[in-house]
């Protein structure tokens, strides 16, 4: 279906609404339609998928929207977001429950009775439980559905925690992707059919609407040949599959693919609402809007979930506490290398600056690696790293040091001052003149602070002339999941394994901040602008850390 690209000025409303379950629970959302819409257009429900609210799919429902549909998008009970309840009291029967809630608001409120449900990974298979019981669902888009619990969670965790329940195992809690659950989840899903492959062939057997599969083609959580093996058990025969080649599981992780992504969501539900209209061009929603209504949402969960500096820190601390198993990931190691790469090489007459330097890995990655030209030339560069987690400091000069040691032996004390460790904050003013350091490394930081750009400044104010730095950040809606596999597949210990999943886990506490409007990660252009904006030229920007980062590097004039 062809796209108008010119179409892009039509408004879109987002009106808040709250609406009960049957246990007088509050689920809240908002309903995206344009200010042109009447009681007649048709409504999409969008069911969020673990660990993502309402505001994950703006974009989605605002191209929805524009062509012609009303949507209700909701925040899961027992989940992240604004509606009631806790993610350690979640189960699949509060996304099932919520399902069911925002069919029975939108008959209610607007006399719906036939409406479109898109649903996302673990929503996916909380539609397909819903659907055979419920006739007001006229079709599902399912994208990147989970489709085997079991399979799903043991490939996360290396872990049959599914097998290991029914055969007595019992954690009392247990960490999914970055936030504790009980293992009631486990409990539920077991007595309520939802655990395995074959769980859901039965389901969607009884499924009479037709379902969309958009099936991600490098789904490492979701292995594709299980979902193309539900596929043909579905019985409508308009129901469709759709691969989406290169895609990982959180397809917006990358931009061309996500709006691919999206356009088949719209060409689905225009054709399952009205196949005579299949041809007619799609329209695009004004990007202003959809920053626009990003930022008002963002700014609303920052109020809801407000965090003090003391939890800030706190919470860095214990993260940091699990991040020294990174350095055995390859994808890490070739971001440091091109950090190196891009600041033109370690030279030991360097002044260098650790932005944000954490455990030390990138003072430790460039001592490893020039071990041998330092102890040819006897000399060692100046280096001086900065952080405001005391803990994470210590552990940077006790790994340094050891390092050090190891090349100089007895004649340590020549270099001990070339190797400095600051503890504060990189808001506050930093101590050192202007037109200090030569190179400049901030690393997985600058998404983590209040004001990035008057950061930048004040670095850029340190930098000498012609020096250089390199800053990167998390890629918006970034997917480590393939990151964690490559590590994973590299012979690791099972002690390895352990504190590799500690490391997802702590990923996906990062996430959740980030949802709650406390984080932001920058995409290319976003990062450039605040490069220039601080005063820096000669910007280019890469893509490193398994293509899940965004790495530039820039010049002082």
């Amino acid at each position: 279906m062809p796209v108008n690209r010119k179409a892009t000025i039509r408004q879109i409303t987002s009106n808040k609404v709250e609406f009960k379950n049957s246990d007088g629970r509050t689920i809240k959302g908002y309903i995206d339609r344009t200010k042109y819409a009447d009681g007649c257009s048709p409504f999409v429900i969008i069911s969020p998928g673990y660990a993502e609210t309402k505001r994950d799919y703006i974009s989605t429902s605002y191209y929805l929207a524009i062509n012609g549909f009303s949507v209700l998008r909701y925040d899961c009970l027992n989940h992240l977001g604004e509606s009631d309840g806790e993610i350690i009291d979640f189960t699949l029967l509060d996304m099932e429950d919520s399902m069911r809630a925002a069919i029975n608001y939108l008959e209610g409120k607007f006399g719906a009775t036939k409406l479109g449900l898109v649903a996302s990974s673990l929503s996916g298979r909380a539609a397909f439980k819903v659907a055979p019981t419920e006739k007001r669902i006229s079709y599902i888009i399912s994208l990147t559905s989970v489709v085997d619990l079991k399979t799903t969670v043991s490939s996360v965790y290396k872990e049959d925690l599914i097998t290991g329940y029914k055969k007595g195992n019992r954690w009392g809690v247990i960490d999914m992707l970055g936030f504790e659950v009980k293992d009631d989840f486990l409990k539920a899903a077991i007595n309520n059919c939802y655990e395995d492959l074959d769980s859901t062939i039965n389901d969607v057997g009884k499924i009479d609407a037709p379902v969309y599969y958009l099936v991600a083609g490098d789904d490492v959580w979701i292995k594709y040949d299980d979902v193309a093996c539900v596929y043909k058990h579905t019985r409508n025969t308009k129901s469709k599959f759709v691969k989406i080649p290169n895609a990982l599981h959180q397809i917006q992780e990358n931009p061309r693919l996500a709006k691919l992504a999206i356009l088949n969501i719209v060409e689905a539900c225009c054709e399952y609402t009205d196949p005579n209209k299949n041809n007619r061009e799609l329209l695009q929603p004004s990007i202003h809007d959809i920053v626009s209504q990003n930022k008002i949402e963002m700014q609303n969960l920052k109020r809801i979930f407000s965090v003090t500096d003391d939890d800030e820190k706190k919470f860095w601390v214990d993260y940091l506490s699990k991040f020294f198993i990174i350095i055995k990931s390859q994808d890490y190691q070739n971001l440091l290398s091109l950090i190196v790469q891009l600041l033109g090489g370690i030279d030991l007459d360097d002044i260098m600056l650790d932005a944000g330097c954490g455990n030390g890995h990138f003072g430790a990655w460039i001592l490893y690696n020039m071990e041998k030209a330092i102890k040819r030339g006897h000399s060692l560069f100046s280096y001086t790293g900065l952080d405001f987690a005391d803990d994470a400091l210590s552990d940077a000069k006790r790994i340094h040091g050891d390092i050090l040691k190891k090349i100089f032996s007895d004649e340590i004390g020549k270099v001990e001052d070339n190797f400095k460790h600051i503890l504060m904050n990189l808001e506050d003013e930093l101590p050192f003149p202007d037109d200090y350091f030569n190179k400049i490394c901030c690393n997985l930081v600058i998404s983590y602070l209040k004001d990035p750009v008057k950061v930048l400044k004040n670095l850029f104010s340190k930098l000498r002339p012609n020096g250089k730095i390199v800053v990167s950040s998390l890629k918006p809606y970034n997917d480590l999941s393939l990151i964690y596999k490559n590590y994973l597949d590299q012979n690791l210990t099972d002690e390895d394994i352990l504190e590799g999943r500690k490391l997802l886990s702590s990923a996906g506490r990062i996430r959740h901040k980030e949802k709650q409007g406390h984080y932001h990660f920058f995409d290319e252009k976003e990062l450039k602008d605040m490069l220039e904006n601080a005063g820096f030229i000669d910007i280019k920007v890469y893509r490193a850390f398994g293509d899940q980062a965004n790495i530039a590097v820039a010049q002082k004039g």
